[in-house]
């Protein structure tokens, strides 16, 4: 027998919320369990890549590499059901010594990079990730850099050994905001990472990311939707005057922030003196 309550506008709109949240709901365990299974298939190409390398062929190795990482980031968002648009990806530069300075909206955000820009990027990422089966494969193959957020000047020597490795043809990116957004707001970035590749007189690439908040932190589960990444113009750091490498980091900050909506734009402006203390 029917609930008489569920005749209602009220009642018809608060079944239609619930039956969206379950629907949510399996879709996210759906997604969970095919993007391991998935991520497990692919993991297969250790043949391959290890026959190439066996045979000394470093270059058909990472060829394959690379058309993996970029084929598992892509399906991801199909699996999800977000749409993915790319602006500016023909600012990219044609050469490898980049690094990448995001705004951090979710965990989704590497997979959207490595599947949407065509360039085989590492991570900086904490250490637990390290420890976690197939994945810490994959990102070791990237060379991401792990570090220990409890220790400073570790996590300091690491972030400019990575920086080092761009010189040599391998582009990272870097989150200067320290971790993913709770609530979709940018926040002010630390300089740290920034200083160290201008140091390396490498190429600098902005980018904004906006949807991805929503595609899961907002909820805690999969929502489709549109996810956006925009690819900013390169900044090249050689040259750079030392006032003007001081300012870089908040130049970068304003470029990728103007780039989002303004809900998810920084809110107020932090003291000059907390900022220096971060430096």
């Amino acid at each position: 027998m029917k609930n008489p309550g569920d005749r209602t506008p009220a009642g018809r709109l608060s079944k239609g919320v619930k039956n969206n949240k379950i629907n949510s709901m399996v879709r996210s365990l759906l997604f969970g369990f095919f993007f391991w299974l998935y991520t497990m298939f692919i993991s297969l190409a250790i043949i391959p890549i290890g026959l190439c390398l066996l045979f000394r062929r470093p270059q058909a190795a990472d060829r394959i590499f690379s058309k993996l990482v970029g084929a598992w980031g892509r399906t991801v968002f199909i699996m999800a059901g977000i749409k993915v648009e790319v602006r500016g990806k023909e600012k990219l530069p044609p050469h490898d010594r980049i690094c990448f300075v995001s705004n951090h909206q979710s965990y989704g955000d590497i997979p959207l990079i490595l599947g949407y820009l065509g360039k085989k990027t590492g991570f900086i990422a904490k250490r637990e990730l390290s420890r976690v089966p197939i994945l810490s494969f994959w990102m070791k193959q990237l060379q991401c850099i792990f570090i220990n957020r409890g220790h400073g000047n570790q996590s300091i020597r690491l972030i400019a050994e990575g920086m080092k490795k761009i010189s040599q043809g391998r582009p990272l990116v870097i989150f200067p905001e320290g971790h993913r957004s709770k609530d979709g707001v940018m926040r002010h970035f630390k300089s740290g990472g920034i200083h160290l590749a201008a140091n390396e007189d490498i190429t600098i690439v902005p980018l904004t990311i906006d949807g991805m908040f929503h595609a899961y932190e907002e909820k805690k589960r999969i929502t489709p939707g549109t996810a956006i990444i925009t690819v900013h113009d390169p900044i090249e750091t050689t040259g750079l005057s030392p006032e003007n490498r001081r300012a870089l980091t908040k130049q970068i900050q304003n470029i990728i922030c103007e780039a989002l909506p303004e809900q998810y734009r920084i809110k107020a402006e932090k003291p000059a003196e907390q900022i220096r203390g971060e430096e």
